[in-house]
C-alpha cells in the first residue's frame, strides 16, 4: 500500500491535534504541528493511504458551515527509512508492547474515498481537451480496424477516453451521488456520440473491407467477450481504488467499449445495417457489463456515502441500477442470440 501525507490547515482558536485524529498513535508514520503566524494551525501527517479515510471522516465531523478548515492528500513518493525497514520496525515494536492493548485505527484496505472521487472526477468534466482526446482515439481506433491492424488497434486504447466516465457513472451510483451520476452520464453520452458520429462519417467515405478479420469480431460476440467485459469493469474500479495508474487498465476498458463503437459507426456509414446491429449490441453489452462490475468491485472494496443516513438509499440506488444495466445485458445478449451473432465460444 503507498504512502499519503495529509496537509491540514486548522482555523484560528481550533484545538484539535494530530493525536486527536489517529486512533492509534503507531498508525503514525510522522506528525507535525506548527502554529502559524495569523493564529491558524497546520497539521502533517504521514499515513498508509489506507488510514487517510478514517481520518478525513473525523475532519468532516468537526467542519461547520463557513468553516476554514482545509485539508489536501498528496503522494509520498519516497521516504526514509524505506517500506521494509519501516514495516519490520514497527513488528518490532508490537512485539515488545503489552498483548496488545493499543486501539486498532480504523483500514479499510484501499485509499480514501475522497481521494477515489479525486480521480474519477476528470471523468465527469467536459473541457476541451476531452473531445480532442475521444476524435483521436475514434480516429486510430477507425484506422486500426480498417487496416486489420493489431497494433494500431492498441494504439487507440491507450488513450482510454472511456474509462474515467464509466468508473464515475458507477461510482456515482455506489455513494448516492446525483449530481455526479448526471454529469458522467452526460460525459459518457458526449464521448459516445462523438466517437459514433466520427465513425460513420468516416465509414461514408473511406472504402474498407467489412470482412476484415478485426472489424468483423466487433459485429460479433463471444462469451469470452462478455468476461472481458466484467474484467474490465472489476479491473478498473479495482485500479482506482488501490492507488495504483489506470493507465493500463484504461488500456482493458478500451478493449470492450471503444473498438465496438467506432465498428459500428463503420458499418452504419457503409450501410451494412446487420452488421452494424451486432456491432451496437455488442457496445451496449460491453457498457452495462463494465459498470455492473465496476459497482459490484467498489461495494466489495467498502466504498460507502459518508454519512450513514445516506447509506440505505445509496444501496438501493445501487440494487436497482445494477438490476437496470443486468435487464440491458439480459435484452442484448437475447437480440445477439437470436440474431445469430452471439456465438458459445
Amino acid at each position: 500500500m503507498t504512502t499519503r501525507r495529509i496537509d491540514i490547515t486548522l482555523p484560528a482558536g481550533d484545538s484539535t491535534r494530530c493525536a486527536d485524529l489517529i486512533e492509534d498513535p503507531d498508525a503514525s508514520l510522522d506528525t507535525r504541528e506548527i502554529d502559524l503566524a495569523d493564529g491558524r494551525k497546520l497539521l502533517t501527517l504521514t499515513l498508509d493511504a489506507q488510514q487517510i479515510e478514517a481520518v478525513l471522516e473525523r475532519l468532516r465531523e468537526r467542519i461547520d458551515h463557513g468553516s476554514e478548515l482545509r485539508a489536501a492528500v498528496t503522494e509520498v513518493r519516497a521516504r526514509l527509512p524505506d517500506i521494509e525497514e519501516a514495516e519490520a520496525e514497527a513488528k518490532a515494536n508490537d512485539e515488545s508492547s503489552d498483548n496488545g492493548d493499543k486501539p486498532a485505527g480504523k483500514r479499510v484496505n484501499r485509499v480514501s474515498r475522497e481521494e477515489v472521487l479525486e480521480t474519477l472526477l476528470p471523468g465527469t468534466k467536459v473541457d476541451t481537451l476531452y473531445p480532442i482526446t475521444v476524435v483521436l482515439s475514434m480516429v486510430i481506433a477507425a484506422a486500426g480496424l480498417i487496416r486489420d491492424s493489431v497494433a494500431v488497434i492498441i494504439g487507440a486504447m491507450v488513450i482510454a477516453p472511456l474509462l474515467l466516465p464509466n468508473m464515475a457513472l458507477a461510482l456515482a451510483v455506489l455513494l448516492g451521488k446525483s449530481r455526479m451520476f448526471f454529469k458522467a452520464l452526460w460525459t459518457n453520452t458526449l464521448g459516445v456520440a462523438i466517437a459514433l458520429g466520427g465513425s460513420v462519417f468516416m465509414g461514408a467515405t473511406l472504402p474498407f473491407d467489412p470482412t476484415g478479420r478485426q472489424i468483423a469480431l466487433r459485429a460479433e460476440v463471444a462469451i469470452w467477450d462478455v468476461a472481458v467485459a466484467l474484467a474490465a469493469g472489476a479491473a478498473g474500479a479495482l485500479a482506482v481504488t488501490s492507488g495504483v495508474s489506470v493507465s493500463m487498465i484504461g488500456v482493458m476498458v478500451a478493449v470492450a467499449l471503444l473498438p465496438p463503437l467506432v465498428a459500428c459507426g463503420l458499418f452504419l456509414g457503409a450501410g451494412d445495417l446487420r452488421q452494424a446491429a451486432g456491432a451496437a449490441m455488442l457496445t451496449g453489452l460491453n457498457i452495462s457489463c463494465v459498470n455492473i462490475a465496476a459497482m459490484v468491485t467498489f461495494l466489495i472494496r467498502g466504498l460507502r456515502p459518508w454519512r450513514k443516513q445516506d447509506h440505505a438509499a445509496a444501496l438501493w440506488a445501487t440494487v436497482f441500477t445494477i438490476a437496470g444495466w443486468m435487464a440491458v445485458t439480459a435484452i442484448a445478449a437475447g437480440l445477439l442470440w437470436w440474431s445469430g451473432v452471439l456465438k458459445s465460444v
